[in-house]
């Protein structure tokens, strides 16, 4: 799926309609921004009329992205999962350090200041990048993952 920057937030096209005028009415869904419901949280949704160049250059950096990743070798892919991996959890730090209250849940005027939500935007965009890498990471190294993680199942069996 196609992420656009828009008003300083990140959007999912989930759908375009109707191109006028150099411009696509898409149906939008916010990737850090939700509401509570029963059963869970719903991303925020949106229609907009989206400027044809902003989703066309959108679109080609998440395909060049993909052929910057075929030109990868597994160890530079390793590399580049484990500084992902690393991010994440740093970011998740960052953002768990929050005091949370009595039943765990985090104070509702905690979440409405900059610095909840900022840190909420970098968890989230870590996390997203992380997961957009292992979806290409797994499927293009699937062979090789596995005989790592065997080999270092074996290396410690040997130490034991």
């Amino acid at each position: 799926m196609t992420r656009i920057e828009l008003d300083g937030d990140t959007w999912t096209i989930l759908a375009e309609g109707v191109t006028r005028d150099g411009k696509t009415y898409c149906h939008l869904a916010s990737t850090t921004r939700s509401r509570q419901q029963r059963n869970g949280a719903v991303p925020l949704q949106m229609g907009d009329w989206i400027d044809q160049a902003l989703i066309q250059a959108a679109a080609a950096q998440r395909e060049g992205a993909t052929d910057v990743f075929d030109r990868m070798t597994f160890q530079a892919a390793r590399d580049r999962a484990e500084a992902l991996w690393e991010g994440s959890r740093v970011a998740s730090e960052a953002f768990g350090a929050f005091p949370r209250g009595a039943m765990g849940l985090t104070p509702d005027a905690l979440k409405a200041s900059p610095e909840w939500r900022a840190a909420k935007a970098a968890s989230d965009a870590a996390l997203g990048r992380l997961r957009d890498f292992n979806r290409q990471y797994t499927k293009k190294f699937k062979l090789e993952i596995r005989a790592a993680r065997e080999s270092e199942r074996a290396a410690k069996a040997c130490a034991s």
